[in-house]
């Protein structure tokens, strides 16, 4: 008779969990090493790397905006100011729009997320859902729900912001992916709760909407107003490798995020919605050692596909240049752009107390281990 999911995930986790405390202060990693091709280093590659020249004072008005809404946390620094890395050439008016839109997702998930839910009151849990489903829902018009509740009526006018300042093509596939992405986002992603393992390719789609990277992915026009012309690249035979690019910088962010997080995700928190354990529960791995080298596998074809994929569209470029100096000059922009919110992913993740603990299994988390417990 096979094993119940439950059982079978509980197990894994177990052994995972045991096999992580065996590693702990006895072995590390770095994530560099592990995700690098060879003869490439990700800090070299970052190292003229910077993020927004206003990041201060763009995230005090973000910080004001929240406040007024009441939905400022103060352990929502380090989610909003990503955005200051991923967008650093942003126009300061639009970058606000991407922080307030952060803001508001990370009051969401750390409010009424599907971590706190179990442990929110009936009324509040009504609450958290009637609010899920009204944000969730897919409407290009932006209407205020009747009785909006300050985190709605806050939604809708970024909404709007982004909606007067883009073309409608752009924003109703915004739109769409960002309603998708609180839907998944607020709803239990466990193989338990769905009743079934995903396959790691299965679980990698998934993961890039939950995380938001999509939508990430498409800031990049937005933060400098450079909009694609999709008809052009269609006719340029170029929209199916930047369409594959646009797949491989999305899925970069939320896997390496995956490794990054797994102490705080697998270990602490026992959640199985990880790449690591997408792995292992699919039967890929016998050892935490083999489970970590073949999710790193993942990243690392990512950030190799991120630049073979850079360097066709770039040959392209070289061709159309003389023909259509304007439509190659905003594909390069746009190239540029790509490559700073690739870079970004990895310095902010580096930079970010979100993921750092003492004793960490990987060299670019690790904080000192106070004096007292040594």
């Amino acid at each position: 008779m096979p094993q119940p999911l439950t059982d079978t995930a509980s197990a894994v986790l177990a052994d995972v969990r045991a096999q992580y405390a065996q590693l702990r202060g006895r072995t590390q990693f770095s994530l560099q090493d592990l995700f690098c091709p060879d003869h490439f280093r990700l800090d070299a590659w970052c190292l003229r790397f910077h993020s927004h020249p206003q990041s201060g004072a763009l995230a005090e008005v973000a910080k004001s905006f929240g406040s007024q809404y009441g939905l400022w946390l103060e352990n929502a620094r380090h989610h909003v100011t990503c955005a200051l890395f991923l967008y650093p050439g942003a126009d300061p008016l639009r970058m606000l729009d991407m922080m307030k839109n952060l803001l508001i997702d990370f009051y969401l998930n750390d409010v009424m997320g599907r971590d706190v839910f179990p442990l929110l009151p009936e009324p509040k849990q009504r609450e958290a859902e009637r609010i899920v489903s009204r944000i969730g829902k897919y409407d290009p018009d932006l209407p205020v729900p009747e009785n909006a509740l300050p985190v709605e009526f806050a939604n809708i006018l970024v909404l709007r912001d982004f909606r007067d300042n883009a073309p409608d093509a752009w924003f109703r596939r915004f739109l769409r992916l960002y309603t998708q992405h609180v839907t998944i986002t607020h709803r239990d992603n466990s193989a338990v709760a769905r009743g079934v393992i995903p396959t790691v390719e299965e679980y990698i789609e998934q993961r890039c909407h939950y995380a938001g990277m999509h939508h990430i992915v498409m800031w990049v026009e937005y933060a400098t107003g450079d909009f694609l012309d999709w008809s052009w690249l269609t006719d340029a035979g170029m929209e199916e490798d930047l369409r594959q690019l646009h797949l491989a910088v999305a899925a970069f962010g939320a896997l390496s995020n995956d490794l990054f997080s797994f102490e705080k995700e697998v270990i602490v928190q026992g959640s199985d919605a990880n790449l690591m354990m997408a792995v292992v529960l699919n039967g890929k791995a016998c050892t935490l050692q083999n489970v970590i080298r073949q999710s790193a596998a993942i990243v690392r074809n990512l950030l190799e596909d991120y630049f073979r994929l850079t360097e066709s569209c770039k040959r392209r470029m070289l061709v159309y240049t003389p023909l259509f100096p304007q439509q190659t000059a905003l594909v390069l922009r746009h190239l540029a752009g790509l490559e700073r919110c690739m870079q970004a992913c990895w310095a902010w993740q580096v930079h970010t107390k979100r993921y750092k603990s003492p004793g960490s299994i990987w060299l670019e988390t690790t904080l000192p281990v106070p004096e007292k417990i040594r």
